[in-house]
């Protein structure tokens, strides 16, 4: 005979979306639990963006990590009002990588926060981090080559912009990148 006490009430499975609800946490497969992180996620997404008006009701996270193309196509450009916005921006982010310590979107953006501190090893490290975690990820490389490329080491800059280039022929600012740092 089972005993009620320890069933798991909490489990609800929709077949139309994929989700799966377990207690506070909801798991999309293939992504990242969604749980307190969502909302430490968002806060510190809105404040690496503050020269751009981003909506305070949007869950930025889910946007980004269920549909890639959103990312394309509202142009985030991941740039604060206030050297303290990027401050603030990456303890929030270090605060989601203590609940999920793998989450590559979270140690991407600390990269780009450390980037625009000029803590320029750290976004090399936390790139080094996401690449281990994904070797495809491009925008790991081509952030990677841009801390490179502030530390004028110009030709590992441009060896991580191709290979951004190479798993992601479409994607515009690591050619860019490239095409700044042979001149």
């Amino acid at each position: 005979m089972t005993d009620d006490k320890n069933i798991d009430n909490s489990i609800i499975q929709s077949n139309n979306s994929n989700k799966v609800k377990v207690g506070n946490f909801i798991n999309i497969p293939g992504n990242i639990p969604y749980c307190d992180i969502s909302s430490l996620f968002n806060k510190a997404f809105r404040t690496l963006n503050s020269k751009q008006t981003l909506d305070d009701d949007k869950d930025y996270l889910y946007l980004l990590e269920t549909n890639p193309q959103n990312r394309r196509s509202q142009k985030y450009r991941n740039l604060a009002i206030r050297q303290d916005d990027y401050r603030e921006a990456l303890i929030l982010f270090t605060e989601v990588l203590k609940i999920i310590p793998k989450h590559i979107l979270s140690i991407e953006l600390s990269a780009i926060c450390n980037i625009n501190l000029r803590n320029l090893t750290a976004a090399i490290e936390d790139c080094a981090r996401a690449i281990e975690i994904d070797p495809e990820y491009a925008y790991a490389y081509n952030n990677r080559g841009l801390a490179k490329a502030s530390l004028e080491d110009y030709q590992n800059a441009i060896e991580d912009f191709s290979k951004a280039i190479k798993i992601d022929p479409e994607y515009a600012y690591a050619t860019l990148s490239t095409k700044l740092c042979k001149r």
